[in-house]
């Protein structure tokens, strides 16, 4: 970056300089809630049980979204802040997942808008820089789009959903100059040194700016992928034994989708989760199934700190 850009976009690098931690996030929450006033819209969305063990004792999500300035009963429906996360680790987990990351990295980074710009590191710093001068190579930049609006009120409050609408907005994107590049973060655990039994280590990133291994195995009709946590605590045998076990009492099958509405994007996969049903030593844990449905899953969408604790398969629906 030449020096006088690096001058105009100085604060925009402060940022993002700033925010080593969630503490620091959350205070970049406040201040832009703070800084936009009455137009600002703050939801919490409180867990009872963790997302990592399942187990009682969750947290709080906050959502800071825009009130339209024509009716102040109608909010903005993308979260500010968390839709960049939400893009950025998405994009950030395929590049792990893809191998595009070095194997002995300990920080991986890529842009928020098209993951084009992807680099590692030994130090946050260091992943930060390659993952920058990635982003002045490519030049990654998402055009303005209008998402289509595919759900009736009526059947989003048959899903306890609720649509949130306002007009197509009117405000500028910023210049598409690297320095306006947001990037996503996470610290890398090392690669496991035993052998991937079942198929073979992949990274997974979370939400919470941690990627981890776990074992990933290709299948003809889909995917499966074994926590880490589950593959450390108990051991390759007992995860085969107790996928076994479960399958043989709820059906290797997938069960049939639920009714769909004909004119949303049609459900083309299903997921199977294994949760540990009966925690405690291994000859006495089993794991229990739970059966879901989707449009699409990719094994970077899911969430590290949820995968490590569950296994999880998907396969596609047929035609």
């Amino acid at each position: 970056m030449l020096p006088e850009e690096a001058a105009r976009f100085r604060i925009v690098h402060a940022i993002r300089d700033a925010l080593p931690t969630r503490l620091h996030a959350e205070m970049l929450f406040e201040q832009v809630a703070d800084l936009m006033g009455s137009a600002a819209w703050v939801e919490r969305a409180t867990s009872t049980r963790s997302a990592r063990s399942g187990e009682p004792g969750g947290g709080s999500r906050l959502k800071l979204f825009r009130r339209d300035a024509d009716a102040a009963e109608r909010v903005a429906p993308w979260p500010l802040l968390e839709w960049l996360w939400f893009l950025g680790r998405r994009h950030l987990g395929r590049a792990l997942f893809e191998n595009r990351i070095p194997a002995d990295a300990w920080f991986a980074a890529a842009d928020a808008l098209s993951g084009e710009a992807a680099a590692g590191g030994s130090t946050r710093e260091e992943a930060l820089a390659a993952c920058l001068a990635e982003v002045h190579r490519v030049r990654p930049w998402l055009p303005r789009e209008e998402a289509p609006l595919t759900m009736t009120d009526e059947e989003a409050a048959a899903m306890g959903a609720r649509v949130l609408r306002m007009p197509a907005g009117d405000a500028p994107l910023p210049p598409p100059d690297p320095a306006n590049v947001p990037l996503a973060l996470a610290s890398l655990g090392a690669r496991p040194s035993e052998r991937a039994l079942f198929g073979e280590w992949r990274r997974i990133a979370g939400i919470k700016g941690i990627a981890r291994w776990h074992i990933f195995k290709p299948e003809a009709d889909g995917w499966t992928l074994f926590g880490n946590d589950l593959f450390g605590r108990f051991g390759p045998d007992w995860l085969r034994r107790a996928v076994k076990d479960a399958d043989a009492g709820f059906g290797i099958d997938p069960p049939p989708p639920p009714p769909w509405p004909d004119d949303a994007p049609p459900l083309r996969v299903a997921v199977r989760t294994y949760r540990i049903a009966q925690p405690g030593r291994p000859e006495d844990s089993t794991l229990a199934p739970e059966d879901s449905w989707a449009q699409e899953l990719q094994p970077w969408d899911l969430d590290n700190d949820v995968a490590g604790a569950v296994v999880t398969r998907m396969r596609w629906l047929k035609e």
